[in-house]
């Protein structure tokens, strides 16, 4: 193969991922969706064998003929005229490429008797080329755990190409790529104090957690930040990743990862980092979360709600390790999609599929998976560069945790991201919920800004999809402490208010959204039952409805101000 030296072959390459239909046996698939299928897949070279025809290889290939799947093999064979214009495909002399799109392999699907599926592994006969693949090879194996009519599709193709392979109406997919989040820590006076429970809430809290009912859930909070504050909370992050890692390949039965011994060897202390650097020295971002929590966290000493850090990159030397598996365990996750109890064990070629995938993505955004140094808190704005499959990630791999451990998870997003050009996947249906920062004023004539208007990522999608809840600062109304705000005229938005003051002389959305995270964990160890098992789709959505109600419910119409009718009310909260 020779060298692609076009421009488009020197960008950078990022991962496209979807779950696609494969079932073009069906006489129902719409032609538009085979059409569309065909138009936004990259082209691969497909070789003749000796003796065969155009059909015949097709056949071979992708399980795809013009009496058994017609409607495939007519969009896909005016789409190799277009790619291959000039060459006779009713005569194709053998040793002969063609400029063929890398469509699924056409599976059978709710008959008594299936149809034999030809070549079952293309990597003999197809070959990534051009600067639309960027040299990358991935063998498709349809997932044995999935209804077939999807297969999972891994795209290595430059930046620029990304957006043209994502199908319409698709929400099963993905890009990996550069996404730059702003830190939202302000500067703030001075604050005599850090509590923001008035003592009468704060003892509700601890009687709740101090009578703890055996069938109580033990949710975790998960945040998502700058860094890991110190070293006790790496060893449980480290150490809580190793358990998911191990329940999550032994339940669904993936077999072995091969970075979990990486992150294994790592001692269960940040020993590479500047002591100066760690807690109680405010210096990062998730430092002065940490501080923002310890109010509440006090009030559990058994600690019935597990909190864990995990850092948007790699920006302290052992961090690295954890967002490898993170990565590699989402990736085995979205090939083999499994159910419990499961069927089959993930084979050689899923786990190979899911380790090129983390790979490239590891290879293609170096600035977030390659060990650096955290910022030191400011007085301006922060912000730092992560990858999109690293969010998709936490939310995989925590939805699949939480459905075999029973444990409800929170995932605490402490900054903000412009409206996004590259689409990030978040599991649906999960047993656990996703708090998002709406963020601080940002600058401008106006004294705040509408995240809804502006699509800050992800606040703006507590309006829609209504995903996430966004949590605004209560004192945003204080000279110095800053909260966006939204219009909330016939409109509804899963938000809540609470102050974000720290003693650190720091106020923001930053240090309201873990506390929030906190606080509906705590609620559901008060006054949560763990969910039945086997656990079911419905039954998350039943437990997500019900949390979405007590939400909404704390919109206090009448209430003058934004922040006034959505604050959240600690004792009301926890006097069930």
């Amino acid at each position: 193969m020779s060298q692609d030296t076009s421009p488009a072959a020197q960008e950078p390459k990022v991962l496209v991922w979807r779950q696609v239909r494969n079932d073009f046996f069906n006489p129902n698939v719409p032609s538009d969706v085979v059409g569309q299928i065909v138009e936004r897949t990259p082209p691969a070279l497909l070789t003749i064998s000796p003796g065969d025809t155009v059909s015949a290889q097709l056949q071979r290939s992708f399980n795809v003929s013009s009496t058994r799947t017609p409607k495939m093999y007519e969009e896909l064979t005016a789409k190799i005229r277009d790619l291959n214009e000039g060459q006779n495909l009713d005569k194709v002399p053998a040793g002969t490429t063609l400029l063929v799109p890398q469509i699924p392999k056409a599976v059978w699907r709710n008959y008594a008797t299936a149809p034999p599926l030809f070549g079952q592994n293309v990597r003999t006969s197809l070959e990534w080329t051009g600067a639309s693949v960027a040299g990358q090879l991935f063998t498709r194996v349809a997932p044995f755990n999935v209804a077939p009519q999807a297969e999972m599709q891994f795209f290595s193709v430059p930046i620029s190409e990304a957006q043209k392979y994502l199908l319409p109406g698709l929400v099963q997919q993905g890009i990996s790529g550069p996404l730059v989040v702003q830190l939202e820590q302000n500067p703030s006076s001075p604050i005599a104090s850090s509590r923001v429970l008035s003592p009468t809430a704060a003892e509700a809290i601890r009687l709740r957690l101090g009578n703890v009912a055996a069938d109580a859930p033990s949710p975790i909070v998960v945040i998502v930040d700058d860094s890991v504050p110190d070293s006790a909370e790496y060893a449980k992050s480290r150490s809580l990743l190793l358990e998911i890692s191990e329940q999550i390949r032994d339940k669904y039965r993936l077999g072995a990862s091969p970075y979990v011994a990486e992150l294994q060897s790592q001692p269960s202390s940040l020993v590479a980092e500047d002591p100066a650097t760690l807690y109680p020295n405010a210096r990062t971002h998730s430092a002065l979360i940490k501080h923002a929590l310890v109010e509440m966290t006090a009030l559990d000493p058994n600690s019935h709600v597990t909190v864990v850090y995990i850092p948007l990159a790699a920006t302290q030397v052992g961090v690295a390790p954890l967002l490898k598996e993170l990565l590699y365990l989402a990736q085995i996750l979205k090939v083999v999609r499994p159910t419990l109890p499961p069927l089959v064990t993930a084979n050689q070629s899923q786990r190979a599929q899911a380790r090129d995938a983390t790979e490239v993505i590891l290879k293609g955004n170096p600035g977030a998976f390659v060990a650096g140094l955290p910022q030191a808190i400011s007085g301006a704005a922060l912000t730092m560069t992560t990858d999109h499959l690293l969010l998709e990630a936490l939310s995989i791999v925590f939805s699949y945790y939480s459905d075999i451990s029973l444990r409800p998870h929170s995932l605490s997003f402490s900054w903000t991201t412009t409206k996004l050009s590259l689409p990030t996947y978040f599991e649906p249906s999960s047993y656990g919920w996703k708090f998002a920062a709406a963020g601080n004023k940002v600058a401008g004539p106006k004294p705040e800004a509408d995240f809804v208007e502006l699509g800050l990522q992800f606040a703006s999608r507590a309006a829609s999809p209504k995903d996430f809840v966004v949590v605004l600062n209560s004192t945003g109304d204080k000279s110095g402490c800053p909260s966006n705000t939204f219009n909330d005229t016939d409109m509804q938005v899963l938000s809540v208010s609470f102050p974000g003051e720290t003693a650190a002389g720091k106020c923001g959305t930053s240090f309201s959204t873990p506390r929030v995270a906190w606080l509906v964990a705590a609620r559901e160890v008060a006054f949560g039952k763990r969910l039945p098992t086997p656990l079911r789709v419905q039954s998350k959505i039943t437990w997500q409805d019900m949390h979405r109600a007590d939400i909404v419910a704390f919109r206090d119409a009448a209430a003058a101000g934004l922040f006034e009718r959505y604050r959240l009310d600690v004792e009301k909260y926890f006097s069930k």
